[in-house]
């Protein structure tokens, strides 16, 4: 009888053994047994947020955007980190960043990535351990990220070309100003301003869309060129922030403020200044702040396993004396970057 006990007690441990090791050896649990980046309880302890650069008016509104959301997830006991480079071309200390985060096993991340190429390179490492990824501002190569959430570029062209023909009415021949088409979200600036007065407005002429490809003073010197060669020329439209001042600068020194009309991409507290005392016919903003608010949340919302959309656009607004008055949505986004009482 002991010995019948005693076999019995041995067979029932060997099958306890066997399941045991069945879930619990070298094999990986079941990813689809939660969300993607969501842990098996159901908590989220971390979202790692990953600038390109913490320089620039951009940046700075951006990282207000993260510290409200991070406020906001503090306060339901979730953890958000945020890092970037100082220096916007120190690739590999965002990718270092990038790599650190995955390290440490957080549950998700968010990330403007300064390369496209480099960041989606790094994507199948946050593939493998199932943490999602929300890209903003720029878009990488891979299909892992979730979601893109960032302004729509060509549609900042399309005001911006609307903004000069409304400003030229409707005629002239205007030349635009921008920094590389080999970088698409730059590229798509200025196709989309072209083409929109291409489309509607057929009495304008484009001199030519220039490209410095970040040659020292190249959109300086295309200015000054282009006023001194081009008498009848009518308008300018700047692709990026850093390029306003030099083309103003250009049309100061002709002595055609106000006459030559000139339409920049990206607001800064000088820029809209310059709306408002008529150097300037308008600005195009896009809305950093939200940018970086909604790019954190929604990697929270990745993190918990809650469906995204694959492209979230942060908003955007012509800028000119009329809509700083009357329009609500040119306001808001101003508001935001604490700049509609500056």
């Amino acid at each position: 009888m002991k010995r019948t006990i005693s076999i019995v007690f041995a067979l029932l441990l060997v099958a306890m053994l066997f399941v045991s090791c069945s879930n619990g050896g070298d094999e990986k649990p079941d990813a689809s047994a939660s969300a993607p980046g969501q842990s098996a309880d159901g908590e989220v302890g971390e979202i790692a947020v990953i600038l390109q650069s913490y320089n620039g008016s951009f940046w700075s509104d951006v990282m207000r955007g993260i510290d409200k959301a991070t406020e906001e997830l503090a306060a339901e006991g979730i953890n958000v980190t945020f890092n970037g480079p100082d220096d916007p071309t120190n690739l590999q200390a965002q990718i270092e960043m990038l790599e650190a985060a995955v390290a440490r096993d957080v549950d998700a991340i968010a990330i403007a990535p300064q390369d496209a190429a480099a960041v989606g390179g790094a994507m199948p490492r946050c593939e493998e351990k199932n943490i999602p990824v929300v890209l903003f501002d720029c878009n990488a190569e891979s299909d892992w990220p979730v979601c893109l959430v960032s302004s729509d570029n060509y549609k900042l062209g399309t005001l911006a070309g609307e903004a000069l023909a409304d400003a030229l009415g409707g005629k002239g021949k205007y030349a635009i100003i921008n920094w590389n088409d080999g970088i698409i979200t730059n590229g798509q600036r200025s196709w989309g301003a072209q083409e929109y007065i291409e489309k509607n407005h057929p009495d304008m002429e484009c001199y030519k869309s220039f490209f410095t490809y970040a040659v020292v003073d190249a959109e300086l010197t295309f200015a000054r060129d282009t006023l001194t060669g081009q008498p009848d020329i009518a308008g300018f439209i700047t692709g990026v922030e850093s390029y306003m001042p030099p083309v103003v600068a250009a049309v100061q020194e002709a002595g055609k403020v106000g006459d030559i009309k000139i339409v920049a991409i990206d607001i800064t507290p000088v820029s809209l200044e310059y709306v408002k005392d008529g150097t300037l016919a308008a600005v195009i903003t896009q809305n950093p702040f939200n940018m970086g608010y909604t790019g954190t949340m929604s990697a929270y919302k990745a993190a918990i396993g809650e469906e995204l959309p694959e492209f979230i656009d942060s908003g955007s607004a012509i800028v000119t004396k009329e809509t700083i008055e009357n329009n609500e949505e040119t306001r808001a986004i101003l508001k935001d970057l604490n700049l509609l009482d500056a």
